[in-house]
């Protein structure tokens, strides 16, 4: 005989809590993992699938990203001495307002985007007809890399329903993240919160079944007398089966014996459901280096979205553009020569992004105004505050005269030195910022001895005005205003 000693909720505890500890160190349901603990290789399909498709977090963060990088307008520019011409004649400009007859640039590097996030990788073609360049997208998923014996890349393979076809290397674009354990492929971002997603995922679907099977009190059918041997082995089996997994949440356990019903109270793990998905969001949208608040969630308020929304343009949307911006000019530098624009030559042709328009360059504005602003009330010419800070407005009639306040002087000055200290010769930033500080300490100390002056007068003031009243007078505006 073995007794029913430890109780039901002991028994049925152990085991949901066995469960858990076998879910919270597996492998995400998605994810190719083996039993030493590495990752071989990524499934594109079954990342798409189970991953982007299933997980609302997952799809809104990396949608949202491809989207951004979508609207970004490109554009040709040769080097110059002083900056640099945009070009509005040449095969590439030519490729970016029509890369092909299917699709648009924006959607091609919204699809490539796209990939990168959930697949570490993107593929794209570049085909030249009849002096036009065609890009094409490349799913990764049907991509194979062949490598030569010194493990340069010889070819890239690429399979659609069971037709193979290989293209020289230097006809694809190969978009990745960096994989310190690859020689060629990349690192997905949701290959590392892979585990955060299928918990989620998990989450949800637990949940679901809870509400679904519930309807009543959580529980189980328990034994109301000591149980044989075999009996007890049937019982624990048919445990087994009712209890793990969450299609198996909140329903009521039944065994064949005489039995009564025992209910159990909420875990603390139910109860702590919404505040688990806080966790979860936030550990996703980490991986992709976006604060939660940009895309809507942990209770995104319109002040800090407006700031997450800036933030994940100066981080992550600006770094995949640059990254894409240095994999483009160095496909094509040999067929036009083109470089990166940071090490660019004078007469060097170079692809490149404008972020003109959108919310981080409207922020910068801003703040370029806001800047120049106080540099031309100090006295520096609004053309050089202007051009320095970067504000990208066009030069303007006067601009290039210094105007200083005449309060800023000290009191009876001549009339010369007034005309003096109103043009300013100011030509690099650190002039600028010196004579800034200059004109602001100097400032500061007139407001405070104005600022005793005034205190003085407000005192005598008020001294005649209640000397006027206590002698009757009514009317007391002439003596203020005297």
């Amino acid at each position: 005989m073995r007794g029913f000693s430890l109780g039901i909720r002991a028994a049925v505890a152990d085991a949901v809590m066995r469960w858990a500890e076998r879910r919270s160190t597996s492998a995400p349901a998605f994810a190719a993992f083996s039993g030493d603990q590495i990752w071989p290789e990524w499934s594109t399909q079954r990342a798409v699938k189970e991953g982007y498709k299933a997980s609302y977090i997952l799809y809104s963060v990396a949608s949202d990203l491809a989207d951004c990088i979508r609207q970004v307008p490109w554009q040709l520019k040769r080097k110059t001495k002083d900056g640099a011409d945009i070009v509005d004649n040449h095969p590439l400009i030519e490729m970016i307002r029509s890369p092909n007859d299917d699709g648009t640039w924006g959607s091609l590097l919204e699809a490539w985007d796209l990939y990168k996030s959930l697949a570490g990788n993107a593929y794209g073609r570049m085909i030249e007809v009849g002096g036009d360049l065609d890009a094409w997208n490349l799913r990764p998923d049907r991509i194979e890399i062949k490598t030569d014996s010194r493990g340069h890349i010889s070819a890239y393979k690429y399979t659609v329903n069971g037709s193979s076809e290989y293209f020289p290397p230097e006809e694809i674009l190969h978009f990745r993240f960096f994989d310190p354990g690859s020689d060629h492929l990349g690192l997905a971002p949701l290959q590392a919160a892979a585990r955060m997603v299928d918990t989620s995922n998990s989450t949800i679907d637990w949940n679901k079944n809870l509400i679904g099977n519930r309807g009543r009190p959580s529980g189980m059918i328990a034994p109301k007398n000591d149980l044989e041997d075999k009996q007890y082995q049937q019982w624990h089996k048919n445990l087994r089966n009712q209890v793990q997994g969450p299609k198996n949440a909140g329903k009521i356990i039944i065994q064949p014996f005489g039995a009564e019903f025992v209910p159990f109270d909420l875990t603390p793990a139910e109860l702590d459901y919404l505040k688990a998905f806080d966790t979860y969001e936030a550990a996703i949208c980490k991986a992709f280096h976006v604060h939660p608040e940009a895309i809507g969630a942990l209770g995104a308020t319109f002040e800090n979205k407006e700031w997450a929304i800036r933030a994940k343009w100066e981080g992550p949307v600006t770094s995949r553009l640059s990254e894409m911006r240095a994999t483009l000019n160095h496909r094509f530098r040999k067929q036009f020569g083109t470089s990166d624009p940071k090490v660019a030559k004078p007469g060097d042709l170079f692809l490149d992004f404008d972020l003109a328009g959108t919310p981080l360059a409207d922020y910068q504005q801003g703040k370029a105004l806001e800047r120049a602003q106080r540099a031309w009330a100090c006295g520096v010419p609004w053309n050089v505050a202007s051009s320095v800070y970067g504000t990208g407005l066009p030069p303007i009639d006067g601009g290039d005269q210094g105007y200083l306040p005449v309060n800023l002087l000290p009191i009876g000055a001549p009339v010369d030195q007034l005309r003096s200290t109103r043009s300013v010769n100011l030509e690099t930033a650190d002039q600028i910022r010196a004579h800034v500080a200059r004109v602001t300490n100097k400032r500061t100390g007139w407001a405070r001895g104005v600022a005793v002056k005034v205190g003085q007068r407000f005192a005598e003031e008020r001294a005649a005005v209640v000397k006027a009243i206590e002698s009757g007078v009514i009317d007391c505006d002439p003596i203020i205003d005297g």
